[in-house]
């Protein structure tokens, strides 16, 4: 995989171009090109051709290979997009490097400090529940992350019309494209939550079909009716992160990351879990409380900052 990194770097930048443009359809095609490919030679590499756990790597570096060609095929040969990439009238500027990194530093070292975070989960976890507890949180944790997939697509936009409206210095633009994201974030992560509360012994039974794992279904259906009860709310602390990111500010973005899944998060699961004896309830419960009132605050502190850039842009 790391071999492929190259790979992963033109796809994200181009795609990171294409979503910039306010071209969502085409950066959505190509994700579509990159999954298709890897479910189709998934199979090939690691059965037909016997590669094993070797292959899936390899299936993974050829389907972002396919993504990333059909990306630089728009913007270099067919040059249909707004920005106009020419690599022989390419120009080092650091101040456009400074800017990227900016962004794209704190961006990486969320990843990480969730990493941090969902370490500390499993350690909790596993105090109280071994691996009937790690297997439940596991499997729940997959729905989940399906579910808040809406709510990052929402905050991409977010981050792309706020970072236009922000570079143009259109604070009236930037607020209500803020409050726009805010308001689809809590209907999507409403609308997730319905779902997931009224399917949830259902949705458990697509990762405990079998004898030996039918005992985790009640674990898992709890797991998603009580921790899924933050996505509402979530959904506008999302949107003001992806805002922060837009405006160029990553680290602000990354200190909210922080203060949600390690401060907030971490502490109301320990505290639930583990010094009040709650149990897996209770780990449940404080992943779902903690975002909630971090979420709050953040769409809180994105209102103030816009208040004050509206300020000082006179808008």
């Amino acid at each position: 995989l790391f071999l492929g990194l190259i790979a992963f770097m033109f796809g994200n930048g181009g795609s990171g171009i294409l979503r910039g443009e306010g071209d969502m359809k085409r950066a959505m095609y190509a994700m579509i090109v990159s999954v298709t490919l890897n479910a189709i030679l998934d199979p090939i590499f690691i059965y037909v051709l016997g590669f094993g756990s070797a292959g899936a790597s390899m299936a993974t570096i050829f389907s972002a290979l396919g993504s990333a060609s059909v990306i630089l095929y728009w913007i270099l040969i067919k040059k249909d997009t707004y920005v106009n990439v020419n690599l022989r009238e390419f120009k080092f500027d650091s101040k456009i490097a400074k800017d990227i990194l900016k962004v794209g530093i704190p961006a990486s070292m969320d990843m990480f400090m969730m990493s941090v975070a969902v370490s500390l989960y499993l350690v909790f976890i596993s105090t109280i529940g071994g691996e009937y507890g790690i297997a439940s949180f596991t499997s729940g944790q997959r729905l989940y992350l399906f579910a808040i997939m809406p709510l990052t697509a929402i905050g991409s936009a977010v981050s792309a019309v706020s970072g236009s409206a922000f570079g143009a210095k259109n604070g009236d633009y930037l607020s209500r494209a803020h409050l726009y994201g805010v308001k689809f974030g809590i209907a999507f992560g409403t609308a997730v939550t319905i779902i997931l509360v009224a399917f949830a012994p259902q949705l458990a039974t697509l990762f405990a079909y079998t004898e030996e794992t039918a005992v985790l279904v009640p674990e898992i259906t709890r797991f998603l009716r009580i921790a899924s009860l933050c996505l509402p709310l979530t959904g506008a602390g999302m949107t003001s992160s992806f805002l922060y990111q837009g405006m160029g500010k990553g680290t602000m973005s990354l200190m909210w990351t922080i203060i949600r899944e390690v401060i907030f998060t971490v502490t109301a699961t320990y505290t639930l879990g583990i010094a009040l004896g709650w149990g897996l309830v209770g780990i449940w419960t404080g992943l779902a409380l903690g975002r909630t009132l971090a979420s709050i605050l953040n769409f809180a502190f994105a209102r103030y900052t816009i208040r004050k850039v509206r300020a000082k842009f006179g808008t």
